[in-house]
């Protein structure tokens, strides 16, 4: 009996107070230490939701995890700006969301929140937010540009994955890894500009990109992963920069356009189908002292020398400097002739009008 008592007293003291459906809001939720958690919706719900700020006196503060999983008639979603933390799941399936308003303090979005909304239009992120779990927009098919929040450091696994009419990318300037898959298959994006913070690309990462023409990214880039653009068979010219030293398996597999390879020198190792299903007229560049050029000549591709490229930038810039040189002479030398000319112009006239003028005052004096 006591210990039956001691139970029932314990889970008194801990219970969250659990309130059934409130059909003003059309979503179900609990009220825990003073706030309110989203834990679920209304299965016979249909249209849009609005979540207030507020229900009584108490704030509203977490969408729980799977708490609007699968609500296939939901339309739309506005979240209020006390919520910091969208949970695993929470929206995962809502075939019909088109439209969702997130809050301005938002912190975290859980793993697949809004997978498999394919619907989804539009989503501005904001800037609050520090964590996007993995496959958070997976197979998201509609949605066309995501911008990057300005504290994000790692995009997780597959989060933009299969997100196929995703055609621009706005990055932070502080986002140091793209991790496993987060870009593949999103086949109707072009370009992608990284910002110099970006020390990893992770195998997969933009995989299936099909229409993936270029890429940049700066000399701190230090790993891209195995099969890293597989399949990217838009790319035309790739730069490998100084802190990579192997290039994977697969990395640019049936990249069928590829051009141009530009490879630093600091390269000592080549998967051996790194380049598998590539242009026949491939080229790699490097030196003629590199790994690159071995590699070349055992596959049979092209190579040229960056080194003679080298050469040919130095020697331009004293090339342009000795022609400027003889411009500025040949100016000063056409100066000096065009004066010369005048000046004997000028002597020609006045010793013209000198003789004339002696021719007159002879005749006059020959009238005398």
């Amino acid at each position: 009996f006591f210990i039956s008592f001691l139970f029932i007293f314990t889970i008194n003291i801990f219970a969250t107070n659990v309130q059934n459906t409130n059909q003003q809001y059309n979503f179900k939720y609990i009220v825990s230490d003073g706030v309110i958690f989203v834990t679920d919706c209304d299965d016979n719900f249909q249209g849009n939701i609005i979540i207030p700020e507020k229900i009584g006196e108490f704030e509203v503060k977490k969408i729980f995890d799977d708490a609007f999983k699968n609500c296939k008639n939901l339309n739309s979603i506005i979240i209020p700006d006390t919520i910091i933390s969208i949970g695993k799941n929470a929206f995962e399936g809502c075939i019909n969301l088109s439209s969702v308003v997130l809050g301005n303090n938002i912190e975290i979005i859980d793993e697949n929140a809004f997978k498999d909304c394919e619907k989804l239009e539009h989503i501005s992120i904001p800037d609050t937010v520090i964590t996007i779990g993995n496959k958070a927009f997976y197979n998201c098919k509609s949605i066309k540009n995501i911008t990057i929040p300005p504290e994000l450091k790692t995009l997780n696994e597959e989060v933009f994955a299969n997100c196929n009419n995703l055609t621009e990318i706005t990055f932070n300037m502080v986002l140091e890894k793209i991790s496993k898959s987060s870009f593949e298959g999103c086949s109707k994006l072009k370009s992608c500009f990284l910002p110099e913070t970006i020390n990893e690309i992770s195998e997969r990462a933009f995989k299936n990109c099909s229409k993936l023409e270029e890429i940049t990214y700066s000399n701190s880039l230090e790993k891209i992963g195995e099969s890293a653009f597989e399949n990217c068979s838009a790319l035309k010219i790739i730069d490998i920069p100084e802190n990579i030293k192997k290039i994977e398996e697969n990395t640019f597999k049936n990249c069928s356009k590829l051009q141009y390879v530009l490879i630093s020198h600091q390269v000592t190792d080549i998967a051996n189908n790194a380049f598998k299903g590539c242009s026949k007229t491939l080229v790699l560049k490097s030196d003629i002292d590199s790994y690159a050029y071995k590699y070349a000549q055992r596959k049979n591709y092209e190579f040229e020398d960056l080194s003679i490229d080298m050469v040919l930038e130095k020697e331009e810039p004293e090339l342009e400097e000795n022609t400027n040189i003889s411009i500025v002479i040949i100016v000063v030398f056409l100066v000096i002739v065009i004066v010369l000319i005048v000046i004997i112009i000028i002597l020609k006239n006045k010793n013209n009008s000198l003789k004339k003028s002696e021719t007159e005052n002879c005749s006059n004096n020959k009238k005398e």
